[in-house]
């Protein structure tokens, strides 16, 4: 089979990206951060608690470096006293974190090279990475096969004779896929995926909705360009 020019070029893309992307190894101690980010929290518990020392208990717990910009939270109002209160019990750290500068907007955090930075949104959403992710098996087109038909007057009639008559399966012809139609459907497919992507993953930040972000379908592959927290929420979907 044959690759198309764009084809090809999405294939090169993909593979220098992964080679461009890929994590650096953590430490031996260090548990590696996807592992981290499931890894449940059994209580936690805080009332009026400082945002600072609420932060070093998720670190500590969780074995995992942490990164605070402080400075940046602060210019937006937020300091390492600023008061948080959380009561949950058994929740993953993803989780927790979310839930915990869920009241101290616009604090968030991401995933870098396996190190949870904390900062504000707006510098959060500067740093962005394209990453292919590849969708074949969402978007393929399965035809639908029609079985043999079954005869019983033949199956009964070929018992009574006891030799070797006629099988009871009766095939049936098959109309064979229209390759233009199958292309046709797959991309269409593939663009149904990019718009439920950019309706319920962070819409305000893709390009199609006035924001910066991109997604595009090619190939079978989606091409995203986002911030790290984007692709976060994408790969864990």
């Amino acid at each position: 089979m044959k690759l198309s020019i764009l084809s090809l070029a999405v294939l090169c893309i993909a593979n220098t990206l992964t080679f461009a992307e890929a994590p650096l190894q953590p430490p031996a101690n260090i548990k590696p951060a996807p592992s981290i980010l499931n890894r449940p929290i059994s209580d936690f518990n805080l009332d009026k608690t400082s945002l600072s020392d609420a932060l070093d208990y998720l670190r500590d717990t969780a074995s995992v470096n942490m990164h605070v910009n402080w400075n940046a939270l602060q210019i937006a109002g937020i300091t390492k006293d600023t008061p948080v209160s959380l009561q949950v019990k058994n929740i993953t750290l993803r989780k927790a974190l979310t839930l915990l500068l869920a009241d101290t907007s616009p604090a968030t955090w991401y995933i870098d090279q396996g190190v949870i930075e904390v900062t504000t949104q707006e510098i959060a959403d500067k740093h962005t990475y394209t990453r292919v992710y590849p969708v074949e098996d969402l978007v393929m087109v399965i035809p639908d096969f029609i079985g043999p038909q079954f005869n019983i007057q033949q199956a009964s009639q070929s018992g009574q004779g006891g030799g070797g008559g006629q099988s009871p399966f009766q095939q049936t012809n098959t109309t064979a896929i229209d390759p233009q139609q199958a292309r046709q459907n797959k991309q269409q497919r593939g663009n149904d995926l990019v718009t439920l992507i950019t309706s319920t993953i962070r819409p305000d930040i893709w390009k199609s909705n006035g924001g910066t972000a991109t997604i595009v379908y090619s190939g079978g592959m989606l091409i995203v360009n986002a911030p790290r927290q984007v692709h976060e929420l994408i790969s864990t979907r």
